[in-house]
């Protein structure tokens, strides 16, 4: 390889068309995986919400329940509440995990990529749009 960055391979850097097709594959991957990430936040997010709610609803089953079983409906719904908000917890987790991943492997495709020049690369990793810094 030079070390000026041309294009040894003679792919997609010098041809107008060929690039942009696989630009805009690259940056639409970049927001699906950002996508990710924020639903994954979101789950997150709701998941003590929901938990919450519903250690809420465990202490008003709890008190509004006859007398003899309002302990074992208060614990029941309660142990439901905090078991609920640990897998939509665990659930946001993962989510943001793999949105995490799909991006740290978008990085590696983009930037081992003999197709495209280092502006390129720029703009699929929507760094520079159109030649002008976008962060």
């Amino acid at each position: 390889m030079s070390e000026n960055n041309e294009n040894q391979a003679g792919g997609f850097a010098n041809d107008p068309v060929g690039a942009p097709s696989i630009i805009t594959r690259y940056q639409t991957a970049y927001k699906k995986a950002g996508k990710l990430i924020s639903k994954g936040g979101g789950y997150k997010t709701a998941a003590p919400i929901i938990g919450i709610g519903l250690l809420v609803v465990a202490l008003i089953a709890g008190s509004s329940a006859p007398e003899d079983i309002r302990i074992p409906v208060a614990l029941i719904c309660g142990i439901a509440g905090v078991v609920i908000w640990v897998l939509i917890r665990a659930y946001g987790d993962k989510l943001e995990v793999q949105g995490q991943t799909f991006h740290a492997v978008l990085d590696t495709a983009v930037n081992t990529s003999p197709l495209l020049d280092n502006l390129q690369k720029a703009e699929a990793m929507s760094i520079y749009k159109n030649g002008q810094k976008t962060l």
